[in-house]
């Protein structure tokens, strides 16, 4: 075990998943936008080659407290919630 670099953005909740050897994607999470707390739908990418996280493009929808699913090729969100 050793840590990775930091998230570009402070965020709880965030569902993770391996998609590669080596890459994984956080997904969504809980935080504060500055002006208040909310969900977020933001998609980000480790590679641990690199060493950096890369922003995707984003879930559809805000998205918080859900489970990841790999099927195969397809990941499947489940539940969660949009807080505002």
């Amino acid at each position: 075990w050793e840590p990775l670099r930091d998230l570009p953005v402070r965020r709880q909740s965030l569902r993770t998943v391996e998609i590669d050897s080596g890459a994984v994607l956080a997904m969504g999470g809980f935080g504060h936008d500055g002006e208040g707390t909310r969900s977020f739908s933001d998609v980000f990418r480790y590679s641990s080659k690199a060493d950096v996280w890369r922003e995707l493009s984003g879930l559809p929808a805000n998205r918080t407290q859900f489970a990841v699913v790999r099927d195969g090729d397809d990941l499947w969100l489940l539940g969660g919630l949009d807080y505002q």
